[in-house]
């Protein structure tokens, strides 16, 4: 995967990939001469090979670094019986040894096509025991998960221990979330609990070059920020309901649906068609067959060039990243108010310090917030980051209400978010006693006092003799 330019060919039992990020190239995927556009990195010829296999860390960095587990030499593979996934499964089975890895089939029947989904779980079955690969093939109601509670959505970085059942998972989601990113919920909590069984370090998933393509239209067509665009990444982390993170690899992520199929077809394995696939009541297949085919009328390239900007964004991303972590300290300081462990209560801001930042670290110093407490980005969009950014500029006696029940606090040098229930008194502490100038103006830490003499006036007397309470307008409104 690194090295200089070359033609880069996927064989058995010689297998040459060529990096996923760079420039512009015909990246094909077929048998017996195959070519894959490498994960990383600029042009070059990378050649994954029977003799010697080089591939190269997905997080980015200098170095050749072995496909394994972070901490075992098992890899979770996920199988839904498609093109794409019997694809990488058949790739890595070829690649195994030479890669230093074992191999664990992980199917989840999601409950929503039937009999369908029930003949899709007998394929990977069937596939798997004639690979001699271990398998878990299970169930789950993705319908019963999909419960409109917000309250009840608990994720990592949140109070209390929310585990994943092994039995029976259930995650909760909020109104907005539909039917799709429940499933896609369930089932990485599914992929999950089997890391965690056989003891597995990481999770191999199909996504292809389509599917970064369709995601990364999918959230320019919502409304998108920088992450957005950076869609999918060769090596992510997923963070669980229990506050444990899921490795995820996506080895396929620059080959195309077409080159899978090449693939499939030539090597004769039998793939299944999942019919939501090509269901119009979807966003992702209405972009799939309406919109990309007019795109590609005006660039038949288009697929290539999406997946380069998203590269592009993700090194900004990580750049932004490294200077957020550099400047943490000295804008930033967690705070804790109970007695959970791990877990990071709130996050208290220097007006001053961010204020003094570009409007591009203050947003993503936002972001990075706002992932601590939560444990991961997926209810925060672009109006929330813009609406924090607005309070900001006058914090002083300023609460706004944000996802998973957090509440930014105001006030004149320091600015809270934390989570309502754990939310202390806004104001600045002040304790002792201090001299007000009167008149004048007097600064006190995290104060400012200003007090002027009124003129005296005295209270004015009803008919029966009384005198009213002091009112403001009694004052002229200098009070």
């Amino acid at each position: 995967q690194e090295g200089g330019e070359g033609d880069s060919r996927l064989q058995t039992p010689e297998s040459r990939v060529k990096s996923q990020e760079g420039g512009e190239g015909d990246s094909r995927l077929q048998t017996p001469e195959s070519r894959v556009k490498s994960q990383e990195g600029e042009e070059g010829d990378s050649r994954l090979q029977t003799q010697k296999s080089r591939v190269k860390s997905q997080e980015g960095g200098e170095g050749d670094s072995r496909l394994q587990t972070p901490d075992s030499r098992l890899l979770v593979v996920g199988v839904s019986g498609g093109t794409d996934s019997i694809c990488l499964l058949h790739v890595l089975l070829q690649l195994r040894d030479k890669l230093g890895i074992d191999l664990h089939v992980a199917h989840l029947n999601h409950q929503l096509r039937g009999a369908e989904a029930d003949a899709d779980a007998e394929h990977v079955s069937n596939l798997a025991r004639q690979l001699g690969i271990a398998a878990t093939i299970q169930k789950r109601d993705v319908t019963e998960s999909r419960v409109k509670s917000q309250e009840s959505r608990v994720r990592g970085g949140r109070d209390g221990d929310s585990r994943l059942s092994t039995l029976d998972s259930r995650l909760l989601f909020d109104s907005r979330s539909s039917i799709e990113e429940a499933a896609r919920e369930v089932r990485y909590a599914f992929f999950a609990e089997v890391a965690r069984a056989t003891g597995a370090g990481a999770v191999a998933v199909g996504h292809t070059a389509d599917d970064q393509a369709e995601t990364l239209l999918m959230h320019l067509i919502r409304g998108t920020g920088l992450l957005g665009l950076r869609g999918m990444q060769p090596l992510s982390r997923w963070r669980l309901l229990d506050g444990a993170q899921l490795t995820v690899i996506r080895p396929l992520l620059a080959v195309s649906r077409e080159e899978t199929e090449a693939y499939c077809a030539a090597c004769d394995l039998s793939t299944r068609l999942d019919s939501s696939n090509i269901s119009s009541k979807y966003l992702r297949n209405r972009i799939r067959a309406e919109l990309m085919p007019v795109l590609m009328e005006y660039n038949p390239r288009i697929r290539e060039s999406l997946s380069r900007a998203a590269c592009t964004i993700a090194a900004d991303i990580a750049h932004l990243d490294e200077e957020v972590a550099r400047l943490w300290d000295s804008v930033a300081v967690e705070r804790h108010f109970d007695s959970a462990q791990d877990r990071h209560d709130a996050v208290a801001l220097d007006n001053r310090a961010f204020s003094a930042l570009s409007p591009a670290l203050r947003r993503h110093l936002l972001r990075s917030i706002l992932g601590r407490l939560l444990g991961d980005l997926r209810d925060i969009e672009l109006v929330h980051i813009e609406g924090l950014l607005n309070v900001l500029v006058r914090p002083a006696g300023k609460r706004l209400s944000l996802p998973g029940d957090l509440v930014f606090h105001g006030s004149y040098t320091e600015s809270l978010i934390t989570r309502s229930k754990d939310a202390p008194c806004p104001l600045p502490p002040l304790t002792g006693e201090h001299h007000l100038a009167i008149p004048g103006e007097t600064m006190l830490p995290g104060w400012r006092v200003r007090a002027r003499v009124i003129e005296s006036k005295p209270c004015p007397v009803d008919d029966a003799g009384y005198n009213h309470a002091p009112r403001t307008e009694d004052f002229g409104g200098g009070l």
